[in-house]
């Protein structure tokens, strides 16, 4: 497996195993010559990823939260004429903090170049009645800002593909062993 530079290397989608692994899938052009191919590849980790690649998923989880429309019950609050008690004010805070907690965003599939690109989010949801739904979200384009997330989806994206190469290419894994009760 030849290593592209990080520009080369292009993220399709991450997926979130269980176990915590991952599933990454990538493509790159490689030159040789005149000769231009390109290659696609992808990984299934055997090991933990760096806790810097785990938090960009956590990261976005408000983002899903934003999409997936929990906090319409927070903004309802906040409406003008709207006089909610203490005690509502408190429940809505609760619900939406509850439904936050249950979201774990496991997959991330970018597409598109320039004007196009994009993403989609996947995400397991546990509802308050202890149900679990899985949501994807429509494409996300990085142009405009029509849902006020575009641009620091764009930067989660860029650090995402960042991290992929890392943990793919140069063995950027979580080091357990500093961890470990065996270590000195």
């Amino acid at each position: 497996m030849r290593t592209p530079s990080l520009e080369k290397f292009k993220l399709e989608k991450v997926f979130v195993l269980e176990g915590g692994k991952y599933d990454i899938h990538w493509n790159y052009e490689d030159v040789d010559g005149a000769e231009i191919n390109k290659e696609s590849e992808k990984k299934k980790s055997s090991k933990a990823p760096h806790p810097d690649l785990t938090g960009i998923f956590l990261k976005m989880t408000p983002i899903v939260a934003k999409l997936w429309g929990s906090g319409w019950i927070r903004e309802l609050m906040k409406r003008e004429g709207f006089e909610p008690t203490e005690n509502q004010l408190k429940m809505s805070e609760d619900l939406y903090t509850e439904i936050q907690t249950g979201i774990r965003v496991v997959g991330v599939v970018l597409s598109g170049s320039e004007d196009t690109a994009g993403v989609n989010l996947k995400a397991e949801i546990k509802l308050p009645n202890g149900d679990k739904t899985v949501w994807t979200s429509p494409r996300i384009y990085f142009v405009g800002e029509s849902l006020g997330v575009e641009s620091q989806l764009e930067d989660y994206a860029l650090h995402l593909e960042s991290e992929c190469w890392h943990y793919v290419y140069k063995n950027k894994k979580a080091q357990l062993d500093t961890f470990s009760e065996d270590a000195d």
